[in-house]
């Protein structure tokens, strides 16, 4: 009974685990099932159960917290291959191939395969329904890719267009329309202290106060392809090209290359698509699990004073009550936020991604899924933490406080990567 009423109450929780039945959750399931002796038989009946109650999702595992990115796309596989000719849009186009989502809000699309032993001159054009023009590739450009993702598309439809002065397509040039994402928002976790009054507030509820602006005005709306699904995370500017997030929001290359980080996004203006995107140029250094951050250098300098500036991190020794507050985008479509209200620490010192590591500090400020790599801001606007995981329904020590990673890891990764010679 007892081993049924958890796998209940993690199914109805959608917690974060893994298909390979993560150490940490798994070491709960053998305590209600027998004791020390039995555990290796209790393995195999804990996984297949878990396995066939269709717990695990295909997000990464990170204990039994929630980790909190939110999935706000379905991905579809398609193939679209250049040369082969699909339709023409003008009399310039080499190639067209259209995708056609009815009912979608925006796309992401994929371009693999990129091949160019071509000696002619093109652009590679993605344009929306109406013909506005979203990105241009000229071949200087194009041909130095192996695959790309595309800027945020409004609507459920694209075309994607070769272009050649001499209307033929360019010979020694391949690559394949491999697979896009349209909105298809899943289910929203909360983690809010008191459901029925939320401490979350709209940064555009503040324009007055110009510290708060400043920060918010460093912080992003991560958006990016996991698996089978597009997410999104929350990120924000150490410097003027690096951004720190979580880990589980940005585990390698690939979900970097897919990124797009989104400054000044607003969902009342076009679905958010004005924001000033930026694209992953690197990771920097390895992502670091144990301590869930990722450090990520854009294309350009968004984090200069004269763009949106960068946040100032700062390690320090905490204490229960002091006051903190969070500036994040939680929620698939909401505005930027942010919780001050009852925002405070809770527990000083906590362990985090490994129960053995004191890596994290407990709060009590108010997070929804999206809120994952936010920064934990202390009284002087400084960063003191990088909020992480939601509550944890399955330890009562947690199931009402939420976690952010100390800072002092970052600190460390983030000088070493400003600072090389030093």
């Amino acid at each position: 009974m007892r081993f049924a009423t958890l796998l209940y109450r993690e199914r109805k929780a959608s917690l974060v685990t893994s298909a390979q039945c993560h150490a940490v959750f798994v070491r709960r399931i053998f305590s209600a099932l027998v004791g020390a002796g039995t555990r290796r038989a209790a393995l195999s009946i804990a996984c297949v159960a878990l396995a066939l109650s269709g717990v695990y999702t295909n997000a990464w595992p990170h204990g039994t917290s929630v980790a909190e990115l939110a999935r706000e796309g379905q991905l579809r596989q398609i193939e679209l291959r250049f040369p082969k000719r699909e339709y023409a849009v003008t009399s310039r186009d080499a190639w067209s191939g259209e995708i056609n989502a009815p009912g979608a809000r925006w796309l992401h699309i994929e371009i693999s395969g990129i091949k160019d032993n071509s000696t002619a001159d093109y652009t590679v054009v993605i344009l929306r329904g109406d013909l506005t023009k979203i990105a241009s590739y000229p071949k200087s450009k194009f041909k130095r890719l192996v695959h790309l993702w595309s800027p945020l598309v409004l609507g459920g439809y694209a075309r994607i267009v070769v272009l050649s002065p001499t209307e033929r397509p360019p010979v020694g040039l391949t690559f394949v329309v491999s697979q896009f994402v349209y909105d298809s928002p899943g289910g929203v976790l909360e983690s809010l202290q008191d459901k029925g009054n939320p401490k979350l507030s709209a940064i555009s509820l503040y324009p007055t106060d110009t510290q708060l602006q400043r920060v918010a005005r460093s912080v992003a709306k991560l958006r990016f392809v996991g698996p089978n699904f597009d997410s999104v995370c929350t990120g924000f500017m150490v410097s003027d090209s690096i951004l720190v997030t979580n880990e589980h929001c940005v585990p390698n290359s690939q979900v970097c290359d897919s990124m797009r980080a989104l400054f000044d996004w607003d969902p009342g203006v076009g679905d958010g698509l004005g924001a000033k995107s930026f694209g992953c140029a690197r990771l920097v250094g390895s992502p670091d699990k144990t301590w869930d951050f990722t450090l990520v250098q854009l294309q350009g300098t968004p984090g200069d004073s004269n763009s949106q500036g960068h946040l100032t991190l700062r390690s320090q020794t905490f204490s229960a009550g002091q006051p903190l507050f969070i500036v994040q985008y939680p929620d698939i479509s909401g505005p930027e936020e942010v919780a001050r209200d009852g925002c405070a620490v809770k527990s000083p010192i906590a362990s985090g991604v490994d129960d053995d590591i004191n890596s994290d500090f407990g709060h009590t400020c108010d997070t929804k899924p999206g809120s994952s790599g936010s920064p934990v801001l202390a009284a002087d606007n400084t960063v003191v933490g990088l909020h992480h995981w939601g509550f944890d329904t399955l330890d009562l020590r947690w199931v009402k406080e939420n976690r952010a990673v100390q800072i002092q890891k970052i600190v460390d990764a983030v000088s070493s990567a400003t600072n090389p010679t030093h």
